[in-house]
This record gives structure tokens, sequence and C-alpha cells, in this order.
């Protein structure tokens, strides 16, 4: 079958907000009907504003449905990414949480809290913020968790209330998948974004301090004021 190419640019944008993450490494997989094997091609948000573009093989006949395509994100995840802008001051606001004098409502930081990865926020995961800021001993989850921009946006209600069942880990195992795709929709500016717009959270950092910023993060960010999230995605 004739193949002809797909020029992509994807995001990958910390929390509600609209500046991304460098380091974040994603891998598509475009496979198409009726010929074997597919090339993985892997790109990065190496420096800021940390968008990522690539190309990589589509069916020839533009309208017909035969792409199958997954996209997955992941970091480097080694103890240098997890210790990165995680402190002490995110155990004491989780203990905060646990102990009922003030809770943790952002859905981004709510997955962000749940260190030990039981989808909800206790003191094991003010324990686990503790053992890797002392010890450094990693947490049960891998170091980020991403969103697909498009599934957030369509269902931001559900994931307020359930934000942890929302994460590509969780529903996805890590990868997001397609099936049954036009060369067309991969291709359109319109259409695009809904495979390669992610959002993310950075696991145990819940409470920004001045000294303990995380320098994969582009801009000026701030933990405070978050009162507008689904708003500030549009």
């Amino acid at each position: 079958m004739a193949q002809s190419t797909v020029n992509f640019v994807g995001n990958s944008l910390f929390r509600n907000y609209n500046f991304g993450v460098k380091n974040h490494c994603f891998t598509i997989l475009n496979r198409i009907h009726g010929t074997s094997g597919a090339t993985p091609v892997t790109e990065c948000t190496s420096t800021c504003p940390s968008s990522y573009s690539g190309e990589f093989s589509a069916s020839d006949e533009s309208d017909a449905n035969d792409n199958d395509l997954s996209v997955h994100p992941y970091s480097e995840n080694d103890l240098e990414d997890y210790v990165n802008g995680v402190s002490a001051a995110d155990e004491s606001t989780i203990f905060k949480h646990v102990n009922d004098v003030e809770y943790i409502t952002d859905p981004y930081k709510m997955v962000a809290a749940d260190c030990n990865n039981n989808n909800e926020i206790d003191a094991g995961d003010a324990d686990q913020v503790m053992d890797l800021v002392l010890e450094d001993v990693v947490f049960t989850r891998n170091s980020w968790e991403w969103f697909n921009q498009k599934e957030i946006i369509d269902n931001y209600g559900s994931f307020q209330s359930d934000p942890y069942s929302w994460t590509l880990s969780e529903r996805w195992s890590g990868y997001m998948f397609w099936l049954n795709v036009s060369t067309s929709t991969l291709s359109s500016n319109t259409t695009q974004p809904q495979f390669f717009y992610y959002l993310s959270t950075k696991v145990g950092e819940v409470n920004k301090t001045p000294n303990e910023t995380n320098d994969w993060i582009c801009g000026s960010y701030s933990f405070k004021g978050e009162t507008n999230h689904e708003s500030n995605l549009k």
C-alpha cells in the first residue's frame, strides 16, 4: 500500500496552565491497515516553550479509515526526575489534607498527592514524600502523570470528581489508542491536536516553595489562585 507522510506538532502542558514542560518524550506508532510492521517515532520537549514535533508514515488514501495510532508519553523517571520540585513542604500539605486541616481540591494536585497510587490521599503518600526527600526512595508510581487534553476538556466535570481515573496510566495503561483513523484527520490542523496535546502533573509536587521549583516547568508558575481551571484549558 502506498504511504504518505504526516507532520505533527504536540504539546505537554503543566496542569491547567498554558505553558509546558521540558524533557517529556512521546513515542508515536501508526499502523497502516494492510501492511506489516510499523516504525515508532519518538520526539521530546527538549527546550521551552516545550512543544514537540516530527513526522510519521500514514495511509496514502486520505479519507480511508485505515490508520491505528498510539501515543505514549514518558519521562526519564530516574531519581533526579522524582526529586525535582519535591520538598518537605509537599509532605506538610498532604498531611494537612489527611488531618482535615486544609483540603487538596485541585484535581491535578489530587493526583500529584497520590504518591502510593491507591487513588486517594492518605498518610502513606506523605510518608513516601519524606522517604524520597530524606532517603532517595522513589514513589510507587511514576514521577509524572499525563492526561489527554481533549478528554479533559470534554469530560471536565467527571475529571473534577474523580481525577485518578483520567490519568493515561489508569485509563489507557500509559498509551493512548485510536483505531480506524483517516489520514486527513491525522493531518488536519483542526483535528490533529486531539492526538498530540497533553496535560501533565508532577507526582509529589503539591506545594511550590521559592527554593524548590521544578526546573523542567517553563515559565514562572504558581500553585495559588487556581480557581478557573476549565477556562484555562480552552
